[in-house]
């Protein structure tokens, strides 16, 4: 008789080890998922493009002599800039038929100066496009540009 007491004790203790175990780990996978829900284990992208709305604006087609002075080096580029869409000032500034002379001209100075060394390697288009988005908004008065784009870019 005593030993079905234990036997039905092994059983009961048993059966209650794992609901403990199934609260543990249901509690544990509701934490692990609320807390992955809330975005602090995804990977982190670039806090400033994601916090806004982004919108681009061309800024034209180019055909330009670049700085080499062993050759006569060409250089047809396409720009496009991005700016935060919720900035309604910066997109009725960016409309005016004023802007686009004034940030044409700007491209225009910055890219004239380079070379085709300079345009050949990703770390110096990384570095042009820093300096075209500087130079841009020394010269945009209701915002900021966020970044620079290249769709299009052909060195001859």
């Amino acid at each position: 008789m005593a030993e079905v007491n234990n036997v039905k004790n092994s059983r009961r203790n048993m059966i209650m080890l794992i609901i403990i175990f199934a609260v543990i780990f249901s509690g544990i996978g509701l934490f692990a998922g609320s807390y992955m829900a809330s975005g602090k284990i995804l990977p982190d992208f670039d806090e400033r493009v994601d916090a806004v709305n982004v919108e681009t604006y061309s800024v034209d087609e180019f055909l330009i002599n670049l700085a080499d002075s062993d050759s006569n080096r060409y250089l047809k580029v396409v720009i496009y800039l991005s700016y935060d869409s919720n900035n309604e000032s910066l997109f009725k500034e960016l409309q005016l038929e004023r802007t686009k002379p004034i940030l044409k001209d700007a491209a225009l100075t910055v890219l004239r100066s380079k070379t085709s060394k300079e345009l050949s390697s990703v770390e110096g288009t990384e570095l042009i496009k820093k300096e075209l988005v500087e130079k841009f908004n020394s010269k945009l008065e209701n915002g900021q540009v966020i970044g620079v784009y290249f769709p299009e870019l052909i060195i001859q």
